[in-house]
């Protein structure tokens, strides 16, 4: 029913009521057809019996004269003759334009005996007479009669009356009398039949013409009906949308459904009149908001200030000690890099959303295979992925020299935001996959890791600007702006970026689509060349694996700050490496401090324990090296808030600096609990944040200090001598 009410909606009001008037006529005559056939066989059946009454009849009385023969009361021709005549007179109307039907009697011979239409018969000898079919019927009722006694039987034979002597199919009952061996038949012309039945179509014919002409008529009045107002409705609808301020309503006069339908056009404009009303104050607040965005920029004061934060701090360690070993130079110098090649990145996705909003970013249309993206990828992320201990696994694409159409560096700003992604919101030890599938004219990239997946309540604002799905306790850096940046720059190459699956705890996959180049650019392609010309670029057969390692490379690309290991929680004594002057990870040993700091930390014999909560590896590094000529400070590290609980519960240190931004918890949560342990109440704890404005009336209270990032060394010398 509704795919038949669909299709009924492809055509206009006026073509479906003709089409309904014409189908109406056309089953009536139909249906009065069939009547008419169904009536046809009816009375043929019905002459037909009445023909077999009256050979029964004929027969009847013709036994009573051979009983009264052979009883001696006449003789048997003088029976005969009675009989004959008798039934020569015999005449029964059948029809309804009068015309009568007749019987005949001839003999097994077979010979006439009667014919009231054809007397020059009688007497005659047929048994070789045939019609217009060549069936010798006189002697097939003979062979009825000797068979079964009586029957029907079809044939041709003139038909009375006709001027032309022609022959019509005529079915006749024949009986047989055993007495004298004669044969007494009556039949029906099936042309008689036919007639009445044909008179009777044609009168339901004559009616159907007559009603499809009337339901016509009706049908172009009610046409008229509803399309005229409708047409009048479009041309008011057109008017009032292309000028919505119009004071021109619909008429909506009456009570049928098109007067309802025009009374809710009518209160539709003036709903759309709201809500275009509505659309410019939208505008004016949407234009309002682009003057928010640069508050934003103060939001991200804790993601900007902490590669600040590293570089200006080890920049003061190589600016003060002109003492460092070469190698320890060249990895803070490396560190310094690192932060700067960070907030780069941080600054750039920012300064390239703003241009996307603006319109001033174009993109470059060119050609670029599939293999190179895999390698210059890979090669762009191998460090970031070993600094988060991440395992990155490139599946080898479906064609690797098939070509890309678009901005090679914008392609590979994608990708990296989406690996990157994949590795930041990971676990230690997780995955990152990427593959890549051809699929008519378009290259499917699919990038896949098991790390801490999205919240399904976040999953429909991951690619809008400035929101972020780890908002809340800021876990991973970043900007907010990646995706939202790579799904316009992925459309704006003429194609997509989604989301296709992912469950908090479980990870996430993205699928990337682009265009592939046309025929014509695959033409200028010599794989074979390519892959000579450069000897680093080989066709991917196999599975790349960038596992974790310990080179540090961030002086290349920086991407890295250092080998990344597992900060481990314990103090400088516990470890074994310490006896051999090795550094334990996690953990360093401070050897000198400045004199006149030491005058004023500790004068006792003990070393001042300090805690350092810090889930960032930079941030560790720059206080361990700002503490680590200090011979009276022992200096433990935690990066998370379980971890640096602990350690609290564990060693109760003398100072705790601790950043408010962790992985797993927020400094406050950690700060209360020292303040409400009575064996912890008593620690010095001062904030080291980038974000001094997260921090309430409260908590400000609470802490000791309250040091903000970047980092001074003076700031935190000035804690020092006052505990």
């Amino acid at each position: 029913m509704h795919f038949l009410l669909a299709k009924l909606r492809l055509f206009s009001v006026r073509k479906r009521l003709l089409t309904l008037v014409v189908l109406l006529p056309l089953g009536l005559l139909t249906a009065g057809l069939i009547t008419t056939l169904d009536a046809r066989n009816q009375a043929l059946e019905e002459r037909k019996d009445a023909a077999r009454y009256v050979v029964e009849s004929a027969v009847s009385m013709i036994k009573s004269y051979a009983e009264r023969a052979a009883e001696g009361e006449i003789t048997v021709d003088k029976a005969q003759k009675r009989a004959a005549q008798a039934v020569e007179s015999m005449r029964y109307s059948l029809h309804e334009d009068g015309s009568r039907e007749y019987l005949w009697i001839n003999n097994h011979e077979p010979r006439i005996i009667v014919h009231p239409i054809m007397p020059d018969l009688d007497g005659e000898y047929v048994g070789d007479f045939q019609d217009r079919s060549g069936r010798y019927l006189f002697v097939d009722f003979v062979e009825i009669i000797n068979r079964q006694g009586s029957g029907f039987y079809s044939y041709e034979w003139p038909l009375p009356g006709d001027p032309e002597g022609r022959e019509a199919e005529k079915v006749s009952y024949v009986k047989g009398i055993d007495d004298w061996d004669w044969i007494v038949g009556s039949g029906v012309y099936i042309e008689r039949v036919n007639q009445a039945a044909w008179e009777l179509a044609t009168r339901f014919a004559i009616m159907s013409g007559a009603l499809t002409a009337l339901f016509l008529l009706g049908a172009m009045i009610i046409a008229c009906s509803i399309t005229r107002p409708l047409r009048g409705a479009e041309q008011g609808v057109m008017e009032m949308a292309n000028d919505l301020t119009t004071s021109r309503r619909l008429n909506a006069s009456g009570n049928d459904e098109i007067a309802t339908l025009e009374r809710g056009i009518n209160e539709l404009i003036v709903a759309l009149r709201q809500s275009t009303f509505e659309t410019e104050q939208a505008r004016r607040k949407a234009e309002e908001a682009n003057q928010a965005k640069s508050e934003f920029l103060s939001i991200m004061s804790h993601e900007l200030r902490t590669p600040l934060n590293a570089m200006l701090g080890f920049a003061q360690l190589l600016e003060r000690d002109g003492e460092i070993p070469s190698e320890q130079r060249r990895d803070y110098a490396c560190h310094i890099l690192s932060a700067g090649y960070h907030l780069r990145e941080l600054l750039g996705d920012v300064l390239d959303f703003t241009a996307l909003e603006n319109g001033g970013l174009t993109l470059r249309s060119e050609s670029l295979t599939i293999d190179s993206v895999y390698r210059e990828t890979a090669t762009m992320l191998r460090p970031f992925a070993v600094e988060r201990g991440v395992e990155l696994h490139f599946a080898p694409p479906d064609r690797p020299y098939a070509l890309l159409y678009g901005d090679p560096v914008r392609i590979k700003q994608v990708l990296s935001n989406i690996i990157s992604n994949g590795i930041k919101y990971n676990n230690r030890g997780g995955t990152v996959t990427l593959r890549c599938s051809i699929s008519g004219d378009e290259a499917h990239f699919e990038i896949a890791d098991d790390g801490y997946g999205i919240r399904p309540e976040m999953q429909g604002r991951i690619f809008l600007a400035f929101d972020r799905a780890d908002q809340q306790n800021g876990k991973v850096p970043g900007t907010g702006v990646g995706l939202s940046l790579s799904k316009q720059l992925a459309e704006m190459m003429g194609g997509n970026l989604e989301l296709v699956a992912s469950k908090a705890g479980q990870g996430s996959t993205f699928r990337l689509h682009l265009p592939l180049a046309t025929g014509a650019d695959y033409a200028d392609l010599d794989t074979s060349c390519t892959a000579q010309s450069d000897p680093d670029i080989k066709p991917l057969t196999a599975p790349t694996d960038l596992t974790p390692s310990t080179s540090c490379k961030s002086c290349d690309d920086g991407k890295s700050s250092s080998p990344q290991t597992e900060p481990a929680a314990s103090w400088p004594g516990d470890n074994p490496a310490e006896a051999t002057g090795d550094e334990a990870p996690g953990g360093s040993t401070c050897d000198a401090l400045e004199p006149e700091l030491l005058d004023s930390v500790n004068a006792g014999t003990r070393p001042l324990r300090v805690l350092h909560i810090e889930d960032q590896e930079l941030n560790r590094l720059l206080v361990r090296g700002l503490l680590a000529k200090n011979p009276q400070i022992s200096l433990r590290e935690a990066d998370t808030g379980a971890g640096g609980l602990a350690a609290l519960r564990e060693e109760k240190p003398d100072l705790v600096l601790l950043d408010l931004h962790l992985g797993d918890c927020h400094g406050t949560e950690i700060l209360w609990a020292i303040r409400q342990d009575p064996q912890l109440a008593d620690i010095r704890t001062i904030a080291v944040t980038a974000d001094t404005r997260s921090i309430d009336l409260a908590a400000a209270k609470e802490f000791d200090a309250i040091i903000s990032k970047p980092l001074q060394l003076s700031d935190l010398e000035q804690q020092l001598p006052s505990l």
